[in-house]
């Protein structure tokens, strides 16, 4: 008797070991702070933004914190040390007008760090890239000499 519960004592042990997360946790909390511009480097103000820590391990979700900036675009929130380790990371993902923009990085052992989000310039029908923005220049361009070819026919 005392055998088989013993062993199935092992077995759980060894369940919650190959199941569990770390169980450590830092002692002291971690203020993530940082701002959120735009392509011009103006301030995002007033608008949400969330502070996700994810696991080393997995990437999955360890805690999750919101923040609103402020009217420098500054935000800042205070992470609970049984929320984070070093190693784990932390993604901020800023919402600014149904966009949603992020900026990961790795937690480091400072009590305080940056994570800034920047929404770069965008034309909706070409999306964030030299490329569109050539390809939206262009296609003015086309246009512009067609009227012009058919202005100077009349």
């Amino acid at each position: 008797m005392t055998l088989a519960v013993a062993l199935i004592t092992v077995l759980a042990v060894i369940g919650v070991l190959l199941t569990a997360h770390s169980a450590s946790a830092y002692l002291w909390p971690k203020n993530v702070r940082g701002w959120v511009w735009d392509d011009h480097g103006n301030p995002v103000m007033d608008i949400p933004v969330t502070i996700n820590v994810r696991w080393a391990s997995d990437d999955s979700i360890r805690s999750t914190y919101t923040a609103t900036t402020n009217s420098v675009g500054f935000y800042s929130k205070s992470v609970l040390g049984a929320d984070w380790d070093p190693g784990d990371s932390i993604q901020v993902i800023a919402t600014y007008s149904g966009d949603q923009r992020s900026n990961t990085t790795t937690a480091n052992p400072n009590p305080v760090q940056f994570v800034n989000v920047t929404f770069p310039y965008e034309i909706p029908e070409f999306g964030p890239s030299v490329l569109g923005l050539i390809a939206a220049g262009g296609s003015i361009g086309v246009v512009g000499v067609v009227l012009l070819v058919a202005w100077k026919r009349k």
